[in-house]
This record gives C-alpha cells, sequence and structure tokens, in this order.
C-alpha cells in the first residue's frame, strides 16, 4: 500500500521538478556573465554526448568512438558553411545524418563484437579519424585546424553571434536531446535495448533481432553526437582534430557513471557536476584530473547507481530510520 502511495508521488514530483529546472535554465543568462554562461554551454554538449553514449551503455557496448562522430559532425558543418556557402540550418542535419551514415558503416562490423574487442575497435576508429584530421591540411587545416568558422546564419533579429541566444540554441537541442531518448527509453526499442544489454542470447531465443538493434541504436546515438559538433564549431569558431581525444571519450564514459545509467537523465546530471566543479573551483585547476577522480571513487563506493540515485536512497535512509522499511530494501 505503502508502495503504490509513494509510486503514485514521484511522476508529479519529477515532473514540477524537470519544469522548475526548466525555468531556471530559461532566466539563467539574466543573471550570469558571459564566462558561467560558456559553462552552461560546455554542460549542455557534454549532456548531449553523455545522453547519447548511454545508449550503447545499456546495450552493454563501451564505446570510446563517440568523440570520432562528434568531430566528423564539427568538421561537416564547417565545410559545408565555409566551402559551400550553405545555411548552418540546412548543415545541422547533413552533419548529423554523416555521423549516422558513419556510424552505420562502422556498426555493421564492429558490433559483432564485444567486451574488449568491441571498445578497441572503437578506440582504433577515433584514433583514424584524428589521424586523418591532422594529417590533412586541406581542407580539414591539419593539426592547427580551421579558423573563423561563422556562426549560424541569423534568424530576423536573433543574431547567434551573441553568446546570449547561441545559449537559447544549445539550450533547445539538449532539451530536444533528453526527450528523444527519453521517449525512446519507454518504447519497445527501449525494452528491446535493454533486454539485450541483459542478456543477448535470451534476447535473441525471444526474436528480438540484436544486431539490428544494436545498428539503430549506434546510429541514433552518433545521430546526436554529429548534431552536437556541428553546434560545437560554430560555437567555438575554431576547429581542431585535438579536441576530440581520448580524454574526452572516458570524459564521456565516466559522465554517464556517475551519473547513473537508471535514467536517461542520470548522464546528464553527471556531465553537469563533473564539468562544473573544475571550473567553479578555479583554484585547483592543476588538480583537475585529481578532483575528478576522487568524486568518482566516492560515488562508485557510495552510490553504485549514480548520483540519479541519491533522493532514492536518502528516501530509503530516512523510512528505514522510521522503521518503515524492511531489512531487505522494501517499504513496508
Amino acid at each position: 500500500m505503502v508502495r503504490k502511495k509513494l509510486k503514485s508521488n514521484i511522476g508529479p514530483l519529477v515532473g514540477i521538478t524537470v519544469l522548475l529546472l526548466l525555468i531556471i535554465l530559461l532566466v539563467m543568462p539574466k543573471f550570469l556573465g558571459s564566462y558561467w554562461m560558456h559553462v552552461m554551454m560546455l554542460i549542455f554538449f557534454h549532456g548531449i554526448l553523455a545522453v547519447s553514449l548511454r545508449q550503447m551503455l545499456i546495450l552493454g557496448q563501451v564505446s570510446f568512438a563517440h568523440p570520432a562522430f562528434m568531430a566528423i559532425g564539427a568538421y561537416t558543418s564547417t565545410l559545408l558553411v565555409m566551402k559551400l556557402g550553405l545555411p548552418f540550418w540546412f548543415t545541422i542535419f547533413v552533419a548529423g545524418f554523416t555521423s549516422g551514415i558513419f556510424a552505420f558503416l562502422l556498426g555493421l562490423p564492429v558490433l559483432r563484437l564485444t567486451g574488449p574487442y568491441f571498445f578497441l575497435a572503437t578506440f582504433a576508429f577515433l584514433e583514424v579519424v584524428r589521424m586523418i584530421f591532422t594529417r590533412f591540411y586541406e581542407p580539414f587545416g591539419g593539426p592547427m585546424g580551421i579558423y573563423n568558422i561563422p556562426p549560424p546564419n541569423p534568424i530576423g533579429p536573433i543574431d547567434f553571434s551573441s553568446i546570449s541566444h547561441f545559449y537559447y540554441l544549445i539550450l533547445i537541442l539538449f532539451v530536444i536531446t533528453l526527450l528523444v531518448f527519453y521517449s525512446l527509453e519507454r518504447s519497445r526499442f527501449g525494452q528491446s535495448w535493454h533486454a539485450i544489454g541483459q542478456s543477448h542470447i535470451l534476447a535473441e531465443s525471444i526474436g528480438i533481432n540484436v544486431m539490428g538493434y544494436r545498428v539503430l541504436a549506434f546510429v541514433i546515438a552518433c545521430f546526436f553526437a554529429g548534431v552536437a559538433g556541428a553546434c560545437f564549431a560554430h560555437y567555438m569558431t575554431h576547429l581542431s582534430p585535438m579536441e576530440f581525444g581520448l580524454h574526452l571519450s572516458v570524459n564521456c564514459i565516466v559522465w554517464v557513471v556517475v551519473g547513473g545509467m537508471g535514467s536517461v537523465f542520470g548522464p546528464a546530471i553527471g556531465a553537469g557536476i563533473l564539468t562544473f566543479i573544475p571550473q567553479f573551483f578555479k583554484f585547483t585547476a592543476e588538480y583537475e584530473t585529481g578532483l575528478s577522480a576522487v568524486i568518482f571513487m566516492i560515488i562508485i563506493l557510495f552510490l553504485r547507481e549514480g548520483l540519479v540515485s541519491l533522493p532514492k536512497v536518502i528516501s530509503m535512509r530516512i523510512k528505514k530510520s522510521r522503521g518503515i522499511v524492511t531489512s531487505d530494501g522494501k517499504v513496508g
């Protein structure tokens, strides 16, 4: 009885919390300077990468190639705008589809692999992509990259050379990413992905097309990485292959694990916390890696399901102290 009551109260509470957070994010530019708006936009970029990568980790596939698809999207949009003069609002979709096509071509052979073989193959793909962008000065600019990338084309009075206007663009993309993956999570696709992650052999035995669902998840995840890369390039106005290396790959995985894979919102929370803390404690810049590692270890030890499980853990502790929760962790 108590358990049903708790479940019925959780839904509206989550909805109200999300709505309040969205309102705060909408009014935030009124109170933040350009530096902290930049930090918030990095959080949105990182959140998009983490939320989309979660799709693969659910399947039990640890991909190191996510930054490579972000780079493909970034270079695709940049070159189409600067070389051919195409509008950003067209090239952003081309960037996503290009990343998705590369993901499809890579996924067909590589997604048949599992465990260390899969993540080694994706790591090799990441390095090959970086090597191509670094080696060829034309058209990729070599290791120095591409400078003076223009901002998105204005929409009426909205000029995206303004950081506040670009903030809302990335916020909209971030919210769309969350909504898409939240919808997928609750659909038949999401159920199949979770089933494959738990046991691909059992999933195949009940008629689930394991390979087909893996490829679909990979393509969708990389599409959003490509779109994020396109926006990132036109925001930063400079593009270098050095920005899409192993460090970003590891960070993406850490953001997902720290935030928690149990919810679509978990990776976004993990990306936000681990992007914000080093920026807030600027005086610890030289200890940034160590600080992030300490936070990671604490969460792994005390919050096995990530930061997203913190309210649940606190609620269970309170109810257990009141004698409502039994020794096996169930509400009595």
